[in-house]
């Protein structure tokens, strides 16, 4: 029966964690909206964390090109924090076998530990304060 309640809880710490990472990301998209400035709150890094967190969620790596263009930088800048977290540890740069011409990028055992991590004290915060992930 306990290895049973593990993947339950499992289970519903990842489902958290998605929820909560697609919360972060719209509310992101959307007050860039809202104040008619796309970038005026510019955080390149985290967006490209967000971006690729949500990629492993669906179980594959995201293409540089998808990347830059998802989180609206020009795909120079994005290759510049993609260094940048590459030389943190966060990410990871590979060739996938099918398609040996694009490049794909994972997060890092450490960056998804990292993640996993901050969107559970997010998670866990929204519930000491009342707030709702649905």
């Amino acid at each position: 029966m306990a290895p049973k309640k593990r993947s339950k809880a499992h289970k519903d710490s990842r489902e958290t964690r998605s929820q909560v990472a697609a919360r972060i990301y719209s509310e992101r998209r959307m007050r860039s909206e809202h104040f008619h400035h796309h970038n005026l709150f510019r955080e390149p890094a985290w967006d490209i964390l967000l971006h690729l967190y949500q990629g492993h969620l669906r179980g594959r790596g995201m293409k540089i090109d998808s990347v830059s263009l998802a989180v609206g930088l020009p795909a120079t800048s994005a290759l510049r924090w993609l260094e940048v977290l590459e030389g943190k540890g966060l990410v990871f740069a590979y060739r996938d076998e099918g398609d040996a011409d694009q490049i794909f990028l994972r997060l890092s055992k450490r960056g998804l530990s990292e993640m996993a991590e901050y969107l559970d004290r997010i998670a866990l915060s929204d519930v000491t304060s009342g707030a709702s992930l649905r």
